[in-house]
């Protein structure tokens, strides 16, 4: 495994995903003081179902054009890139027809107009974005998404903060982000013109299609808890008490964004390494290195995030402080089974995905419907706690069943330690003194524990200023 690689694309793949993701985090700021928390859970909410349409209208399409194309001689991409541009562009359509028709039915138009706007701009970029990947265009892939991020910050402020419109501000940038996106993408590969309806490969479509398709309700099982979460929250307790718990589940973000840029890079990796349908030994060695870093990075993040509260002491979302760090460590969870889970995809049994996750997620679903009426939010905090780590469980009693895949089981545990103390801070502790006093603690944790790479990148940034041209 390219330990390198797997960093260089990370790397990427991190700035890449900004304007998804990272810009979300900045964000919180104008949630908080621009953004009533009906309107956030409404726009959340909307978000909530564009994750869950998107895999089932494209039927994760692009995850099988990744593999195809990785594993393809060059004399198949080109029919690869006109399926894959083909079934975007009417499918799209198709869905542009739906939302037009329904606009005059439904009875809040103006959200049903939006929300399918979301939809249909998020579905057909992320197909260009996959193909943009699988053809190696890293670095267009980068600066498009750095234009792309300045789009939505600039367009958030200008139609929340200065327009002051409120929901629709956040539709629009939204919108005009993907678009952004899915332009810049389409300037430099010209998919478009690749399209011949003529030259359609009905056979290999149908590969595709059969491999992404166990994908699409990976992903769909994977979104629809968050659905079915505020679904929950919505008919049990409010807008608003979604809002809230929108608002907690925005601190995940970063975690989240470097989780999934890693995974991005670890299952790219994993195809392109992987011979004769087995996964090498050394893989369970790397995404357990991987995963201890994200754990350290959790711990300081959650108590600095409770210090950083402070701040939000005169809003209304004061109160989350007691649940932002069990979702955020719900989330790390989830990461280790999205690592687990490129194992699947490397020797080709995806099934295993989705059953994994559908089993999860009934499991936590089923316990926070019964569990909210009874302590409020914290029934959402048990039931996602326990989805994350059945579905992370089970998909690893399978790989290590199907491969030599393995991971440190006691690394992982002690690692945790740290991150469990931080939630239970961020939950009962209300002493900002000792909160700051433990972040500094932490902080130099990390360093001592991470001082060889530290030493390292010092000596490349020495090294590199005093080379002689």
């Amino acid at each position: 495994m390219n330990q390198k690689q797997i960093a260089t694309k990370s790397v990427i793949y991190l700035i890449g995903n900004l304007s998804s993701k990272v810009i979300s985090a900045i964000l919180i700021p104008i949630y908080a003081f621009f953004i009533s928390t009906s309107d956030l859970g409404t726009f959340d909410y909307s978000q909530s179902l564009m994750n869950v349409f998107v895999p089932i209208l494209y039927i994760s399409f692009g995850e099988g054009v990744l593999k195809f194309i990785l594993t393809s001689d060059e004399s198949d991409k080109p029919k690869i890139i006109n399926i894959t541009a083909v079934f975007g562009i009417i499918s799209s359509f198709v869905y542009l027809l739906v939302c037009l028709i329904g606009y005059f039915f439904v009875e809040t138009p103006a959200i049903w107009l939006s929300t399918w706007g979301m939809i249909i701009a998020h579905g057909i970029t992320q197909i260009w974005q996959y193909s943009c990947r699988a053809l190696q265009q890293t670095k267009h892939y980068l600066i498009i998404s750095i234009a792309s991020t300045i789009i939505l910050l600039g367009a958030t402020v200008f139609f929340v903060c200065i327009l002051d419109m409120g929901l629709v501000g956040l539709y629009l940038s939204y919108i005009l982000g993907q678009l952004t996106l899915l332009i810049g993408i389409e300037v430099k590969l010209h998919i478009l013109k690749q399209i011949s309806f003529k030259n359609f490969d009905l056979m290999l479509f149908q590969r595709v299609a059969r491999f992404s398709i166990p994908l699409m309700f990976n992903t769909l099982s994977m979104w629809l808890v968050p659905l079915l979460m505020r679904t929950i929250i919505i008919s049990q307790l409010g807008a608003e008490a979604n809002g809230l718990y929108s608002f907690a589940n925005k601190f995940n973000i970063v975690v989240n964004l470097l989780g999934t840029v890693v995974s991005m890079a670890l299952v790219e990796e994993a195809i392109i390494t992987s011979k004769n349908g087995k996964v090498g030994k050394d893989y369970g060695y790397t995404v357990t290195q991987i995963f201890v870093k994200f754990e350290q990075l959790s711990a300081v993040a959650i108590i600095a995030i409770t210090v950083a509260y402070t701040f939000l002491s005169a809003t209304e979302y004061y109160i989350t402080i007691r649940y932002f760090g069990w979702f955020l460590c719900a989330s790390l969870i989830s990461i280790l089974g999205s690592y687990i889970g490129t194992v699947f995809q490397s020797i080709n049994i995806t099934q295993y995905q989705f059953t994994t996750t559908l089993f999860g997620s009934a499991v936590g679903v089923t316990l926070a419907y019964f569990l909210v009426p009874l302590i409020s939010l914290w029934g959402i905090v048990v039931g996602q706690m326990l989805s994350c780590i059945i579905t992370s469980l089970s998909r690893y009693a399978i790989a290590s069943l199907k491969s030599e895949f393995r991971i440190d089981w006691k690394t992982i545990i002690v690692n945790s330690i740290p991150v469990f103390i931080a939630v239970l801070l961020s939950t009962f502790c209300s002493n900002i003194g000792i909160k700051v006093f433990i972040t500094i603690i932490f902080i130099i944790g990390v360093i001592i524990l991470n001082y060889d790479i530290i030493k390292k990148l010092n000596h490349k940034i020495f090294h590199s200023r005093h080379v002689q041209p």
